[in-house]
């Protein structure tokens, strides 16, 4: 999944610095754009359903908290907010918008890019139990990208309906050409284009899908749950849900149980 990110800083030698020092392709964000007054910001995320905005408290016509107080709760964008003023009051209101970070200006590169990486991984987290939250079964969302709604090609579909049957087997392209009859490259390019996704991305999203269901139903100890979903161990399968989810298989279990005690 690749996330759309806004940069809103009034100041062009920040604002350009942060653009250009970022490795944004690696840490999974296109495209990046920018504003440069808290008014365009607004209209920017209105217009634009950005993932992550890094966002200037202080800038011209409107500050970056009001524009989160006017946006957020209606976009559910991922904010990184950077200020040149330390203020409790400023950090406290940015932590009630769910704030990855807040950064103090002169902005420190490696504090950016682990907020970059703290955020991107939220908002996929986000997109993940949002998709759960759904009535439908895994074979029908199966953690598809939210903005692949149209059909897919015959040959998409079949591998869709193969890794929903075999998820919990070892699955790899190889044994996939064979099954299907075309070629490893042929598949891996088709399925790239009209997922968004890489096939292995796709596979791992598909199980980390099914042991969060299994987690919700109760019905099987966390250490069951690796060999349930297809992982050869449970240390590479709390590795993979980290990834996804932001936090442990067993922190993620804790959090499901005392939802449910809460809601009864």
């Amino acid at each position: 999944m690749s996330y759309r990110v806004l940069v809103a800083e009034d100041e062009d030698m920040i604002r350009r610095g942060i653009l250009c020092s970022v490795d944004w392709n690696a840490l999974g964000c296109s495209p990046v754009c920018e504003a440069r007054t808290g008014q365009e910001a607004l209209e920017a995320i209105r217009e634009g359903a950005f993932d992550i905005v890094l966002m200037d408290i202080n800038m011209p016509i409107m500050n970056g908290l009001d524009v989160l107080e006017l946006s957020h709760a209606q976009y559910h964008y991922v904010p990184i907010l950077i200020t040149g003023y330390p203020n409790f009051d400023f950090a406290q209101r940015a932590l009630r918008y769910g704030c990855a970070d807040y950064l103090l200006k002169p902005v420190d590169l490696d504090e950016l890019r682990r907020a970059l990486t703290k955020a991107c991984a939220e908002r996929g987290r986000r997109a993940l139990l949002s998709q759960l939250e759904q009535p439908a079964e895994p074979a029908q969302t199966a953690l598809l990208p939210p903005q692949r709604e149209e059909a897919h090609s015959p040959v998409v579909d079949k591998m869709l309906a193969y890794i929903q049957e075999n998820y919990a087997k070892k699955i790899t392209l190889a044994k996939l050409s064979q099954e299907l009859f075309y070629s490893e490259s042929f598949m891996t390019h088709l399925f790239k284009q009209e997922m968004q996704v890489n096939f292995a991305d796709y596979l791992n999203r598909y199980r980390i899908y099914c042991a969060i269901r299994l987690i919700r139903q109760g019905k099987r100890k966390l250490s069951e749950l690796p060999a349930a979903c297809g992982f050869v161990d449970y240390k590479y399968f709390n590795t993979v849900f980290k990834r996804y989810l932001g936090c442990s298989a067993k922190e993620y279990a804790a959090d499901a149980k005392k939802n449910e005690i809460k809601n009864t």
